[in-house]
């Protein structure tokens, strides 16, 4: 399926919005960039909502100088440094005998609901770590046979009150939704191929104001830091 998704990374010393749509192939074609010096912005966090709005609004449009739909879905980076991540587990039962994506966003759900997560955070990420079906250790659980699916996870959090700001600074933005992902594990894979993450790589962001970092291990995200 088609879609349209807009890409924003709001850093402390530029904005930089990416619009992009896949075809039926899922190869990604870029419709368009913009970028914009900061204001507002500092160590990843929102300091000022009407400067930072000014400037994420104008690297939007340069994005959008030659496309005006709607856009499907907006994902917006978030510093680590307003983050904590912690570990979690969960299991179900596999009603049909056999894995689908049904059961999947079960047990991430699962995962995050056992999960110890601070009140005043929320989850942006449960990027899994590895699964096990019927006490066999498997990457990818899609489409296996087994009676019971469970799940080790990842989880990344962020403060409930720097997530609301972001969400006010993008509410002019024509969109279906907003997600969030975090900074140095988008970066992570956009840079990192199958074989550097499973045999265990770190990679440093380097920003104005912060520096984040993510290491891998058997095609994992196992820690995140600043």
């Amino acid at each position: 399926m088609k879609k349209t998704t807009l890409a924003i990374d709001i850093g402390s010393s530029k904005v930089v919005a990416v619009l992009a749509k896949n075809d039926n192939e899922l190869n990604i074609n870029i419709l368009g960039t913009g970028i914009s010096n900061s204001s507002g912005i500092f160590k990843g966090a929102i300091s000022n909502i009407e400067e930072a709005t000014t400037c994420v609004n104008y690297a939007i449009s340069l994005a959008k100088k030659t496309y005006s739909e709607e856009i499907d879905n907006t994902i917006v980076s978030i510093s680590s440094k307003n983050s904590k991540s912690i570990r979690s587990s969960g299991s179900i039962n596999i009603p049909n005998g056999i894995v689908t994506e049904t059961e999947i966003n079960q047990v991430l759900q699962m995962a995050i609901y056992n999960a110890s997560i601070i009140p005043e955070y929320e989850v942006i990420n449960a990027i899994p770590i590895n699964f096990k079906i019927d006490d066999m250790e498997i990457k990818n659980p899609l489409n296996i046979n087994g009676t019971r699916l469970e799940v080790f996870v990842y989880i990344v959090t962020v403060k409930k009150t720097t997530i609301t700001n972001f969400r006010t600074v993008l509410k002019d933005v024509k969109t279906n939704s907003i997600n969030f992902v975090l900074d140095a594990y988008a970066s992570s894979l956009a840079l990192l191929n199958e074989h550097q993450k499973n045999f265990g790589t770190s990679v440093l962001n380097i920003g104005a104001t912060t520096t984040e970092i993510a290491c891998f291990k058997n095609s994992s995200l196992l820690f995140n830091g600043f």
